[in-house]
């Protein structure tokens, strides 16, 4: 998990995640959702289905393809069919939730019995109003084990960040479930967790040695290649980390991104900046960075040599995965 995703998590948990208030035992009458939006959701309302394909679980579902076995090299891709929406789950557990900022529908995976991520939770995306209120099923077109961007904050990107570490080879039993926070208006604006799960399925998936060897974070697709640009980058973060050996940069931006001064008579270009990864080997272990670069203005619309600009993102990086 990203050292940014980790303080998020840790923000959530000081906010109230580890002293969630108790819901409210009466609950409060439901609102206008989506309800069952096809046969099939309505004979499996709280349970999550898997599928090789994408089109198996997409309207009209075809459940004879639905299964719960994948080998870990097979896309798995599911659907999340709720009883309710997220507003109405916590509105049967007594809880009024603030819409905004404050609602987020949770992901949650126990691998063999144990939890992963932060207590189980290994992603959180946070919930527009509309879809807080009405929506009652979820599905992705990108399987559940794909290889998103590196920069997409997703359900896949965090399977592969947190999860798939925790696949050794052999068989695993995984069980996804689906729930929610928020901040509760009645509550006096404590964070509460949804305490029964919207959707829950399980799946087994078999790893072997070779699968294993793949698994975790990799590298990025480049967004633009210059090698003469990349040597640059390496040699400035050598002389920057000098404890760190620099194996690869991957420059992830398509393009420069000017940086403006404006005046009331003129815009002036200060300098320009680009994203990249950064692999390292710092021990025996290997790590990616989130590593920004710029280079100064000049005159005549030219730009001076390449200086190291800030660092975000972390993640450890299987050595393997650094070709």
């Amino acid at each position: 998990m990203s050292a940014r995703s980790r303080s998020l998590f840790l923000t959530l948990l000081a906010g109230g995640v580890l002293g969630a208030v108790p819901a409210a035992a009466a609950p409060l009458a439901p609102v206008p959702d989506n309800g069952f939006v096809t046969p099939v959701h309505k004979e499996r309302a709280g349970t999550i289905v898997f599928a090789p394909s994408a089109a198996a679980v997409t309207t009209p579902e075809k459940p004879a393809q639905f299964t719960s076995t994948f080998t870990a090299g097979q896309p798995i891709f599911f659907r999340a069919y709720l009883p309710r929406s997220l507003e109405n789950s916590f509105r049967a557990e007594g809880v009024e939730c603030h819409t905004g900022d404050d609602v987020w529908r949770t992901y949650s995976m126990l691998v063999d019995g144990k939890p992963v991520g932060d207590g189980g939770e290994f992603y959180a995306e946070k919930m527009a109003p509309e879809s807080f209120r009405k929506s009652t099923s979820i599905r992705f077109d990108q399987a559940l084990n794909g290889q998103p961007d590196r920069t997409e904050k997703s359900p896949h990107r965090a399977y592969n960040d947190v999860v798939l570490p925790a696949l050794t080879p052999g068989s695993h039993k995984l069980t996804l479930s689906v729930g929610g926070r928020c901040m509760a208006r009645n509550q006096r604006n404590a964070v509460v967790n949804l305490q029964t799960p919207m959707a829950k399925g399980d799946f087994t998936v078999t790893v072997s040695a070779a699968d294993a060897a793949k698994g975790g974070v990799q590298l990025p697709k480049a967004g633009k290649k210059d090698a003469k640009l990349e040597k640059e980058m390496a040699a400035v973060m050598k002389a920057k980390w000098t404890q760190d050996t620099i194996l690869k940069v991957v420059i992830v931006d398509k393009d420069w991104t000017n940086e403006v001064l404006k005046t009331k008579k003129a815009t002036v270009v200060t300098s320009r900046r680009i994203a990249t990864k950064v692999a390292v080997k710092q021990g025996a272990k290997c790590r990616l960075f989130e590593v920004v670069f710029k280079q100064p203005a000049q005159k005549n619309k030219k730009f001076g040599p390449t200086e190291y600009y800030s660092t975000g993102d972390t993640d450890e990086l299987p050595c393997q995965n650094v070709k």
